[in-house]
Protein backbone atom coordinates (compact mmCIF):
# COMPACT_ATOMS: atom_id res chain seq x y z
CA UNK A 1 0.00 0.00 0.00
CA UNK A 2 1.25 3.47 -0.89
CA UNK A 3 1.98 6.01 1.84
CA UNK A 4 0.80 9.54 1.08
CA UNK A 5 3.00 11.81 3.17
CA UNK A 6 2.02 15.42 3.90
CA UNK A 7 5.28 17.26 4.39
CA UNK A 8 6.75 20.76 4.17
CA UNK A 9 9.08 20.70 1.20
CA UNK A 10 9.82 23.38 -1.37
CA UNK A 11 6.95 23.61 -3.90
CA UNK A 12 5.32 20.25 -3.10
CA UNK A 13 3.71 19.17 0.20
CA UNK A 14 2.77 15.63 -0.91
CA UNK A 15 5.17 12.70 -1.30
CA UNK A 16 4.22 9.18 -2.43
CA UNK A 17 6.23 6.37 -0.83
CA UNK A 18 6.17 2.65 -1.58
CA UNK A 19 6.12 -0.19 0.98
CA UNK A 20 9.87 0.23 1.53
CA UNK A 21 9.50 3.93 2.25
CA UNK A 22 11.14 4.92 -1.03
CA UNK A 23 9.69 7.94 -2.85
CA UNK A 24 7.80 6.95 -5.98
CA UNK A 25 7.03 9.42 -8.76
CA UNK A 26 3.98 7.54 -9.99
CA UNK A 27 1.05 9.73 -8.90
CA UNK A 28 -2.29 8.50 -7.56
CA UNK A 29 -4.89 9.81 -9.99
CA UNK A 30 -7.78 10.27 -7.55
CA UNK A 31 -5.49 12.57 -5.57
CA UNK A 32 -3.91 14.39 -8.50
CA UNK A 33 -7.28 15.12 -10.15
CA UNK A 34 -9.09 16.27 -6.99
CA UNK A 35 -9.61 20.09 -7.10
CA UNK A 36 -9.89 20.42 -3.32
CA UNK A 37 -6.61 18.56 -2.78
CA UNK A 38 -5.00 20.72 -5.47
CA UNK A 39 -6.23 23.92 -3.82
CA UNK A 40 -5.00 22.89 -0.36
CA UNK A 41 -1.59 21.67 -1.56
CA UNK A 42 -1.20 25.00 -3.33
CA UNK A 43 -1.99 26.92 -0.13
CA UNK A 44 0.40 24.81 1.96
CA UNK A 45 3.16 25.05 -0.64
CA UNK A 46 2.82 28.81 -1.08
CA UNK A 47 2.69 29.39 2.68
CA UNK A 48 5.82 27.32 3.26
CA UNK A 49 7.64 29.05 0.40
CA UNK A 50 6.83 32.42 1.99
CA UNK A 51 9.06 31.53 4.97
CA UNK A 52 12.12 31.85 2.70
CA UNK A 53 13.88 35.14 2.07
CA UNK A 54 15.18 34.97 -1.49
CA UNK A 55 17.18 38.18 -1.11
CA UNK A 56 19.94 35.87 0.15
CA UNK A 57 21.84 33.14 -1.66
CA UNK A 58 21.19 30.47 -0.62
CA UNK A 59 17.69 31.50 0.43
CA UNK A 60 17.36 32.15 4.16
CA UNK A 61 14.63 30.37 6.14
CA UNK A 62 12.88 32.47 8.81
CA UNK A 63 11.63 30.52 11.80
CA UNK A 64 9.78 33.57 13.09
CA UNK A 65 7.73 33.75 9.88
CA UNK A 66 6.86 30.06 10.26
CA UNK A 67 5.82 30.56 13.89
CA UNK A 68 3.71 33.60 12.95
CA UNK A 69 1.71 31.54 10.42
CA UNK A 70 1.73 28.22 12.28
CA UNK A 71 -2.01 28.31 13.01
CA UNK A 72 -2.76 28.78 9.32
CA UNK A 73 -0.41 25.94 8.33
CA UNK A 74 -1.99 23.56 10.86
CA UNK A 75 -5.46 24.44 9.58
CA UNK A 76 -4.61 23.72 5.93
CA UNK A 77 -2.78 20.51 6.89
CA UNK A 78 -5.81 19.18 8.79
CA UNK A 79 -8.12 20.08 5.89
CA UNK A 80 -5.81 18.29 3.43
CA UNK A 81 -5.56 15.19 5.62
CA UNK A 82 -9.34 15.07 6.02
CA UNK A 83 -9.87 15.42 2.26
CA UNK A 84 -7.31 12.72 1.41
CA UNK A 85 -9.03 10.33 3.81
CA UNK A 86 -12.44 11.27 2.39
CA UNK A 87 -11.54 10.32 -1.22
CA UNK A 88 -9.37 7.32 -0.28
CA UNK A 89 -10.25 4.25 -2.37
CA UNK A 90 -8.23 1.95 -0.12
CA UNK A 91 -5.05 2.11 -2.22
CA UNK A 92 -3.11 4.35 0.18
CA UNK A 93 -2.85 5.63 3.74
CA UNK A 94 -2.12 9.17 4.90
CA UNK A 95 0.74 10.29 7.14
CA UNK A 96 0.83 13.87 8.43
CA UNK A 97 4.48 14.86 8.95
CA UNK A 98 3.84 18.61 9.21
CA UNK A 99 1.95 18.71 12.52
CA UNK A 100 4.38 16.57 14.59
CA UNK A 101 7.34 18.49 13.10
CA UNK A 102 5.87 21.84 14.16
CA UNK A 103 4.94 20.36 17.54
CA UNK A 104 8.50 19.13 18.06
CA UNK A 105 10.35 22.20 16.78
CA UNK A 106 8.13 24.85 18.37
CA UNK A 107 6.52 23.05 21.32
CA UNK A 108 5.91 26.20 23.36
CA UNK A 109 4.30 28.14 20.52
CA UNK A 110 2.34 25.05 19.39
CA UNK A 111 0.80 24.68 22.85
CA UNK A 112 -0.15 28.37 22.91
CA UNK A 113 -1.85 28.16 19.51
CA UNK A 114 -3.60 24.90 20.39
CA UNK A 115 -4.77 26.29 23.74
CA UNK A 116 -6.05 29.52 22.19
CA UNK A 117 -8.06 28.02 19.34
CA UNK A 118 -11.49 29.62 19.31
CA UNK A 119 -13.88 27.62 21.45
CA UNK A 120 -17.40 26.71 20.33
CA UNK A 121 -19.20 29.89 19.35
CA UNK A 122 -16.27 32.12 20.35
CA UNK A 123 -14.05 34.47 18.37
CA UNK A 124 -10.29 34.94 18.53
CA UNK A 125 -9.18 38.55 18.83
CA UNK A 126 -5.60 38.41 17.60
CA UNK A 127 -3.16 41.20 18.37
CA UNK A 128 -0.60 41.17 15.59
CA UNK A 129 1.65 43.33 13.43
CA UNK A 130 0.13 43.49 9.98
CA UNK A 131 0.36 46.21 7.38
CA UNK A 132 -2.32 48.76 8.23
CA UNK A 133 -3.73 47.27 11.44
CA UNK A 134 -3.13 45.45 14.72
CA UNK A 135 -6.37 43.56 15.47
CA UNK A 136 -7.71 40.55 13.58
CA UNK A 137 -11.01 38.80 14.35
CA UNK A 138 -11.01 35.07 13.63
CA UNK A 139 -14.01 32.72 13.78
CA UNK A 140 -14.16 29.16 15.14
CA UNK A 141 -13.51 27.80 11.63
CA UNK A 142 -10.35 29.97 11.37
CA UNK A 143 -11.93 32.34 8.84
CA UNK A 144 -11.10 36.02 9.31
CA UNK A 145 -14.17 38.11 10.09
CA UNK A 146 -14.71 41.50 8.46
CA UNK A 147 -17.29 42.66 10.99
CA UNK A 148 -15.67 43.89 14.23
CA UNK A 149 -16.97 43.20 17.74
CA UNK A 150 -18.89 46.32 18.82
CA UNK A 151 -17.66 46.42 22.43
CA UNK A 152 -14.11 46.47 21.03
CA UNK A 153 -14.50 48.74 17.99
CA UNK A 154 -16.46 51.33 20.01
CA UNK A 155 -13.98 51.47 22.89
CA UNK A 156 -11.89 54.67 22.68
CA UNK A 157 -9.01 53.31 24.78
CA UNK A 158 -8.71 50.16 22.62
CA UNK A 159 -8.83 52.22 19.42
CA UNK A 160 -6.12 54.57 20.70
CA UNK A 161 -3.81 51.72 21.75
CA UNK A 162 -4.37 49.78 18.52
CA UNK A 163 -3.61 52.93 16.49
CA UNK A 164 -0.40 53.57 18.45
CA UNK A 165 0.78 49.98 17.87
CA UNK A 166 -0.02 50.21 14.16
CA UNK A 167 1.63 53.62 13.73
CA UNK A 168 4.76 52.40 15.51
CA UNK A 169 4.96 49.30 13.32
CA UNK A 170 4.37 51.29 10.14
CA UNK A 171 7.22 53.64 11.09
CA UNK A 172 9.68 50.76 10.59
CA UNK A 173 9.02 50.66 6.86
CA UNK A 174 11.60 52.57 4.84
CA UNK A 175 12.29 51.69 1.18
CA UNK A 176 15.84 53.08 1.44
CA UNK A 177 16.88 50.57 4.15
CA UNK A 178 16.93 47.35 2.12
CA UNK A 179 14.99 45.46 -0.55
CA UNK A 180 12.26 44.57 1.91
CA UNK A 181 12.15 48.16 3.16
CA UNK A 182 11.86 47.13 6.81
CA UNK A 183 14.08 48.62 9.55
CA UNK A 184 14.66 45.73 11.98
CA UNK A 185 17.17 47.76 13.98
CA UNK A 186 14.57 50.40 14.74
CA UNK A 187 11.99 47.76 15.65
CA UNK A 188 14.46 46.18 18.07
CA UNK A 189 15.21 49.56 19.65
CA UNK A 190 11.48 50.27 20.06
CA UNK A 191 10.60 46.82 21.41
CA UNK A 192 9.94 48.02 24.98
CA UNK A 193 7.42 50.58 23.72
CA UNK A 194 5.69 47.96 21.55
CA UNK A 195 5.49 45.45 24.40
CA UNK A 196 4.18 48.08 26.82
CA UNK A 197 1.45 49.13 24.38
CA UNK A 198 0.58 45.49 23.67
CA UNK A 199 0.32 44.72 27.39
CA UNK A 200 -2.04 47.68 27.91
CA UNK A 201 -4.15 46.59 24.93
CA UNK A 202 -4.44 43.02 26.26
CA UNK A 203 -5.43 44.35 29.67
CA UNK A 204 -8.14 46.57 28.20
CA UNK A 205 -9.48 43.84 25.89
CA UNK A 206 -9.79 41.48 28.85
CA UNK A 207 -11.41 44.23 30.91
CA UNK A 208 -14.27 44.82 28.44
CA UNK A 209 -14.64 41.14 27.46
CA UNK A 210 -18.24 39.97 27.70
CA UNK A 211 -17.24 36.33 27.28
CA UNK A 212 -17.70 36.24 23.50
CA UNK A 213 -14.01 36.17 22.57
CA UNK A 214 -10.50 35.17 23.63
CA UNK A 215 -7.41 37.34 23.23
CA UNK A 216 -4.31 36.06 21.43
CA UNK A 217 -1.04 38.03 21.57
CA UNK A 218 1.02 37.35 18.43
CA UNK A 219 3.15 40.50 18.72
CA UNK A 220 5.03 39.45 21.87
CA UNK A 221 5.42 35.93 20.48
CA UNK A 222 6.92 37.25 17.23
CA UNK A 223 9.31 39.66 18.98
CA UNK A 224 10.40 36.94 21.39
CA UNK A 225 11.43 34.73 18.48
CA UNK A 226 12.83 37.51 16.28
CA UNK A 227 15.00 39.12 18.98
CA UNK A 228 15.42 36.47 21.73
CA UNK A 229 18.34 38.07 23.58
CA UNK A 230 16.88 41.58 23.60
CA UNK A 231 13.49 40.17 24.63
CA UNK A 232 14.98 38.24 27.58
CA UNK A 233 16.92 41.33 28.65
CA UNK A 234 13.75 43.45 28.70
CA UNK A 235 11.91 40.72 30.57
CA UNK A 236 14.58 40.60 33.29
CA UNK A 237 14.56 44.39 33.60
CA UNK A 238 10.78 44.44 34.03
CA UNK A 239 10.99 41.83 36.82
CA UNK A 240 13.41 43.88 38.93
Amino acid sequence: MIQVQIINEYMNPIFYRDEDGIITYKPIQIIEKDPIVSDLTGKIGNLYDSYFDFDFLPARFHDDWQIEHMGEMLKYTKQLKDRLNEINDGSYYVVDSITPTLMGNYSKEFKIIDKNKPKDGMINVEICNIYGGSLVYRAENDNILNNPIAIISEDKEINALATQITDLYMSYFNPSINRKGFDKKREKQSMRETLDLTSKLIERLNEVNDGSYVVMDYISLRLQNEYPRAYKKLLKQSQK
